[in-house]
């Protein structure tokens, strides 16, 4: 029987570039993901392009973890919150709890460009200042 990926429940984000002197935060790997989703994303974005794109980012944040990117460079954290090597992330913000499972019921758009996704369970994940593509 083949064996599963396996998620991690956390991840190390060092807030900053590679050789910056900032610090590192780890966090909830889901919540890392649900960050990540809420700066990158538009509302506007088909529901297929949505779960798209989040695939990706948890993509990209498992190689940057499995392949012990930093790590073997030396560095003691999984990933960077910098756009210039990494996704990015705000720490101290977060989204509403999004559940892997959770169906995207509709998108709430605003005058001003910002969104949000209303899932079938009830949560949200708000966008701001999102642009239509």
């Amino acid at each position: 029987m083949p064996t599963l990926p396996v998620v991690p429940t956390t991840i190390t984000v060092h807030l900053g570039m590679p050789d910056s002197n900032a610090p590192n935060v780890t966090i909830p790997f889901t919540s890392y993901i649900k960050n990540v989703a809420s700066h990158e994303l538009y509302p506007t974005w088909p529901e297929s392009a949505l779960r798209a794109n989040i695939m990706a980012q948890i993509s990209f944040a498992l190689n940057r973890i499995y392949t012990e990117y930093y790590p073997s460079r030396g560095y003691n954290y999984n990933i960077t919150n910098s756009t210039a090597v990494d996704q990015i992330v705000e720490y101290g913000t977060s989204a509403e709890a999004v559940e892997r499972t959770d169906r995207i019921a509709s998108v709430k758009k605003n005058a001003d460009g910002s969104g949000t996704l209303v899932f079938e369970s009830g949560a949200t994940l708000n966008f701001s200042q999102a642009k239509s593509m």
